[in-house]
């Protein structure tokens, strides 16, 4: 398990629109952390959150299929958590975003002919 100060500087390293793998590997090592490391880093975490949150919105939303949108989907039920049980200032906006599946993506951008 890597420490909060490693995460943070992995974050640091990718750039603004990551590939969907870079996403999810984010994702994998802020699910990883301690919670309460998260808690003692709130500031931070929320920096890189939002930085997750423009490359996925910017760029990622697009790599969604339905073999990988069960990670992003996890991820928003984790955010809820962290919410709700640890009061972690996440908007719900945020939570949202990462909960979008790839059908919803198809729908949305789909030809207006179709």
């Amino acid at each position: 398990m890597k420490s909060f100060d490693e995460v943070s500087q992995k974050a640091s390293t990718l750039p603004t629109i990551m590939w969907i793998v870079d996403e999810m590997s984010l994702i994998d090592d802020l699910m990883s952390l301690d919670i309460h490391e998260i808690v003692l880093n709130k500031e931070r975490f929320l920096e890189i959150l939002e930085e997750l949150e423009e490359s996925h919105t910017g760029g990622g939303y697009f790599e969604l299929t339905p073999d990988n949108e069960v990670v992003f989907i996890n991820f928003s039920r984790w955010l809820l958590m962290l919410k709700e049980e640890m009061g972690l200032p996440i908007h719900e906006n945020t939570i949202a975003h990462f909960g979008i599946t790839s059908a919803e993506i198809a729908e949305t951008y789909r030809p207006k002919d179709q």
